[in-house]
């Protein structure tokens, strides 16, 4: 006997509101808002994503995903690192992380000044696996996965970016909160910037723990993000005070004419370490891709950006996928491209046409480099 398509959707129980709506229109269609919903709409679609129940298979794929977030790094500083680079794909210019005690407890707080959190985005937040980055070429992110691997050090994430109401996620639940106040010189809602809060699990998760991972980030970990130019660490605890941080400026960009056959342009970037001594000079450029590449469950533009960095001092170099590798790197000059890596984003995946291609891509880069400083400056 045949049957027809059979189509999943949301049962609802009482009036059916503006914000069930949308809830609906989320969940199933997988809708995004990229303006503001009015206020009392988001406040009636909370009310609704509060008591959503999960069909059961739904739920189990959630709970799995959430477990898959908290061990799919072995190091728990790499979630900060996670941290950093969706403050990146959000168009933040600064990220800041506060440690605060409170009482017998500690949290941690994070807060950009990237694009504020749309309504849509409280599902992707909520639920593991759903990424707004995948889909986006321009975007590091790809698993859906970065903010779920805090939960090695805690599972109760607050987001509070007004005007959408302040909420919590735990364990793929959403649940509505107070609206924490402005800590002045570290949050300014007013701005429209996000601030997470997460609850500590461990004691071993201290000031001094986050001090020893920023002293271990480096500034020459942003030297590829076009965008994020600070990372600072603040004590919370009383008056906010600034514990360290990196920070770089770009103290002049150019255009540059490389001998580079089909690149679509070029720039060259010096940058400097705010309060320190380190330079480097950046050379990134457009180029067209091979028609048959693609990136694994990534997209991938008609044309990629590939970039080198030439330091100013003698340092080690780093392979980047916009963030840095664990990749060991032997070459006198830094790289980044839209590699294909590995879940946790510490290696490069081997035997992928398009990291192939990248690399090779990568050579001719260092190549015309190369002959325009030899033409340049031939002392250099």
């Amino acid at each position: 006997m045949a049957t027809g398509a059979i189509r999943m959707g949301l049962v609802f129980e009482g009036e059916r509101t503006p914000g069930v709506d949308l809830v609906e229109r989320m969940l199933v269609a997988g809708e995004r808002f990229e303006d503001d919903v009015p206020v009392d709409h988001a406040a009636s679609a909370f009310e609704a994503l509060e008591t959503l129940e999960l069909a059961y298979f739904v739920d189990e794929m959630v709970q799995a995903g959430e477990m898959l977030a908290e061990q799919v790094h072995n190091r728990a500083t790499r979630g900060l690192q996670e941290v950093v680079q969706n403050a990146q794909d959000q168009g933040a210019s600064s990220i800041r992380f506060g440690w605060k005690r409170r009482g017998r407890r500690s949290e941690l707080l994070i807060r950009h000044n990237g694009n504020p959190v749309r309504l849509h985005d409280v599902v992707a937040m909520a639920y593991p696996l759903l990424s707004g980055s995948r889909r986006d070429a321009g975007k590091i992110g790809r698993f859906g996965i970065g903010l779920k691997t805090l939960n090695q050090f805690g599972d109760r994430l607050e987001v509070h970016c007004a005007p959408l109401p302040s909420f919590a996620i735990q364990r793929g639940r959403i649940r509505r909160v107070e609206q924490r106040d402005e800590v002045p010189g570290f949050w300014n809602p007013s701005a429209r910037e996000t601030l997470f809060v997460l609850q500590l699990d461990d004691t071993r998760f201290d000031r001094a723990f986050f001090e020893q991972w920023m002293g271990e980030w480096d500034a020459s970990s942003m030297i590829f993000l076009p965008r994020l130019r600070e990372i600072t660490l603040f004590d919370l605890s009383r008056a906010p005070e600034r514990v360290a941080g990196h920070a770089l400026q770009a103290a002049e960009t150019t255009d540059v004419k490389l001998p580079m056959p089909r690149a679509l342009g070029a720039i060259k970037v010096r940058l400097k370490e705010i309060g320190g001594t380190r330079a480097w000079t950046v050379y990134r450029v457009r180029y067209p891709k091979r028609k048959n590449l693609k990136a694994t469950n990534k997209a991938i533009g008609d044309e990629v950006t590939i970039a080198l960095a030439v330091a100013h001092q003698n340092e080690d170099t780093r392979l980047y996928a916009g963030l840095p590798l664990e990749e060991s790197c032997s070459l006198p000059f830094s790289a980044s491209a839209p590699f294909d890596v590995n879940v946790d984003r510490t290696r490069i995946l081997d035997e992928k046409p398009l990291n192939e291609w990248l690399i090779a891509r990568l050579a001719d880069l260092a190549a015309s480099i190369a002959r325009e400083r030899l033409a340049r400056r031939p002392r250099e």
